[in-house]
């Protein structure tokens, strides 16, 4: 009897082993999933990416600048008409004569440095300014008129680097609205190119983004340097030259970096330039720059000058991401320019 009870409890016992073999098999292949397979992963990075990430932060610059107009204003009695030959002299028919500036900011990456050079990639629409603006009179019935009520016009632009606290300007080296991607370069002294390290990660193939693949974007939010998560939504058709993501973004990301992993961390590629978010454009009244009014009381009457600006409310969640082959066939097009300038496309990203 004793022998027969011994037998039912090894086979018990056995049975016990197998079962919690084969439970702890399961757990571990849900917890640790087989990343090996060649594609971009989706889930989220199983290991501390830290210290790649922090490399990668590192190849980033905040780029900022500044454009100078002088405006002018004219009486509607002036009867002032686009490109008529009183445009020559606008000082002799003008009213005033102003001067104004606008900022910007944004997100640069290092794609070269080298023999006291450096080139930076970022999106045209942070360095787009136009060279005139024109402000035409309205009717009674809100219709504009051919009559100008103001002219500006762009003097300088300057861009620069905050964060090296040199007075090196950036100069435009090649620029196009269409596919938002600008190419900028400058002088720098030895032990500033020593401080500009040049991204040299893998670029990668948007095409191969999936619904869900994992991404890092990298930039300067309101002038912060910033890394933040998102998953890809990609797009209807292969022959787009951009893509979606749900990452948070703010003002200054624009040109910041997008890069998804393969095969696990640290496997990082570029697969696009961050470009913009979604948004609307509120326009509201305000008074002149530089004036405090510390305390606002609404029963008295604001008597001071009143100018118009403009606010853009993000669409958070909505990232329209550039692809990395719209930027390769960027740099290939402007590379006979860039050549001239004194650059070669072949040494970028390297």
């Amino acid at each position: 009897m004793s022998g027969k009870l011994n037998l039912i409890s090894k086979c018990i016992l056995f049975l016990t082993v197998i079962i919690n073999f084969a439970c702890s098999s399961s757990i571990t292949h849900m917890v640790l999933p087989e990343l090996n397979d060649g594609k971009y992963d989706s889930e989220f990075p199983y290991k501390n990416a830290s210290q790649e990430l922090e490399s990668i932060s590192n190849t980033i610059r905040m780029i900022h600048g500044m454009t100078f107009y002088k405006s002018y204003t004219f009486d509607r009695k002036t009867k002032l008409v686009k490109n008529e030959l009183r445009f020559k002299n606008l000082t002799d028919y003008a009213n005033s004569e102003t001067l104004f500036h606008e900022t910007y900011g944004g997100t640069a990456t290092i794609i070269y440095s080298g023999n006291g050079k450096a080139v930076f990639l970022t999106c045209a629409h942070i360095l787009d300014f136009p060279d005139t603006l024109i402000f035409y009179y309205y009717d009674s019935i809100g219709q504009k008129t051919n009559y100008i009520s103001g002219i500006a016009i762009k003097t300088k632009q300057t861009n620069y680097l905050p964060e090296l606290h040199s007075q090196n300007e950036l100069k435009i080296l090649a620029f196009d609205r269409n596919s938002d991607l600008a190419i900028l370069g400058g002088d720098f002294k030895a032990m500033e190119t020593l401080q500009l390290k040049t991204f040299k990660y893998p670029l990668g193939n948007s095409n191969n983004l999936n619904w869900g693949t994992f991404v890092y974007l990298f930039g300067y939010p309101l002038n912060n340097k910033m890394v933040t998560k998102g998953i890809v939504s990609p797009p209807k058709n292969k022959t787009s030259t951009t893509f979606y993501v749900d990452a948070n973004i703010n003002k200054g990301f624009s040109g910041g970096l997008v890069l998804a992993i393969k095969d696990g961390i640290p496997n990082f590629e570029l697969v696009g330039i961050v470009k913009s978010g979604a948004g609307t454009v509120d326009y509201y009244l305000k008074p002149p720059e530089g004036k405090k009014y510390p305390l606002v009381n609404s029963k008295i009457p604001y008597t001071d000058n009143i100018y118009v600006d403009k606010n853009l409310n993000l669409r958070y969640g909505i990232t329209n991401v550039i692809s990395i082959e719209s930027v390769l066939k960027f740099l290939e097009q402007n590379k006979t320019k860039l050549e001239d300038e004194g650059y070669s496309i072949d040494h970028f990203f390297k």
